[in-house]
């Protein structure tokens, strides 16, 4: 487990694969590797596969495939990982199997906060290897109806803070970042959102994206990002809107709360707009196509209506 690796200088982590997906093992909870034809299958009540029998006894066997959330779609392997239990090792039959590789900590990262329930999650946390982001798996958080309970994680996510944001549009203090998520309809009026520019750290294009099986549907994937993975959320699903659509065009607004250091990606149409304050507005008096449980407020400006998101609850 990441936890565990943290007391050390480096892990040897193990990859295995669904489809075109590959994960991380922590090789201190790996026992052993051997050939699928080596289990007799029988399924069984806890969604057991069958049994491979071993010097110690028969392990209970399982498929990545079926214990994986939203799991690509795979044939259910030919390689079992046999791991260790805190009472009785079971195995875990996967894909591909490829020979374990040494990774430094500094390459070791905890899931971004809003990735997942990090009590719940499959996965440990994030390594950086060979310019890719790799998911670790958390085996005992993976066995079904086992007697191995999931840590809690020794990492929280950074309280450090930031400096606050002000909905005082007619305030002579400050600047505005405006931005779509979708474009407007030509018989619709234009709906953008606005971020303090205190709030909003940087616009890039979109990077390479790693999914995370579990996530909310809104969570787009993981990002590599300055030194440390960045949790990429689709802000227009988040707020109840249609998903976006994201092409070449599209951009990574990165946003910081509030009331924290810890950031997060939105994806974003390319037209962001900074303006000074005050600003000319009205506020809204019709209802709009968002979740109200996740703006602050919104205001009417000439040709279109903006929508202040609540960045804390959209990322919690």
């Amino acid at each position: 487990m990441v936890t565990q690796a943290l007391a050390a200088d480096a892990l040897n982590v193990m990859r295995c694969g669904l489809a075109d997906e590959a994960y991380g093992l922590d090789m201190t909870s790996v026992r052993g590797i051997e050939r699928v034809e080596k289990v007799r299958f029988e399924p069984e009540p806890d969604g057991a596969l069958g049994r491979l029998r071993t010097p110690e006894g028969e392990v209970p066997v399982y498929a990545l495939a079926r214990l994986l959330p939203n799991a690509p779609r795979a044939a259910p392997g030919h390689k079992v990982i046999v791991l260790r239990g805190k009472t009785s090792a079971w195995g875990l039959l996967a894909g591909r199997v490829a020979q374990a590789r040494r990774v430094p900590t500094s390459a070791v990262f905890p899931l971004p906060a809003g990735t997942a329930d990090p009590f719940t999650t499959p996965w440990s946390g994030v390594i950086r290897q060979d310019d890719d982001l790799v998911l670790l798996l958390a085996p005992e958080r993976l066995r079904p109806g086992g007697d191995d309970e999931g840590d809690a994680p020794a990492w929280l996510p950074s309280s450090a803070g930031a400096e606050g944001f002000g909905l005082a549009l007619s305030s002579g203090r400050g600047r505005l970042v405006l931005f779509a998520v979708a474009e407007a309809p030509p018989d619709r009026r234009p709906l953008v959102f606005g971020l303090s520019i205190t709030q909003v750290v940087e616009v890039v294009e979109v990077p390479k994206l790693t999914s995370v099986p579990g996530s909310p549907p809104h969570v787009a994937g993981l990002a590599w990002w300055r030194g440390r993975p960045l949790a990429v959320v689709d802000l227009a699903r988040r707020m109840g809107l249609p998903p976006a659509r994201r092409d070449g065009r599209s951009r990574l607004l990165v946003v910081r709360t509030s009331t924290a250091s810890d950031v997060a990606g939105f994806l974003v149409c390319p037209t962001v707009r900074v303006l000074p304050l005050p600003l000319p507005h009205l506020p809204t008096t019709r209802p709009q196509p968002v979740d109200p449980t996740l703006m602050l407020t919104s205001v009417e400006l000439k040709g279109e209506t903006v929508v202040f998101p609540d960045l804390a609850a959209v990322l919690a």
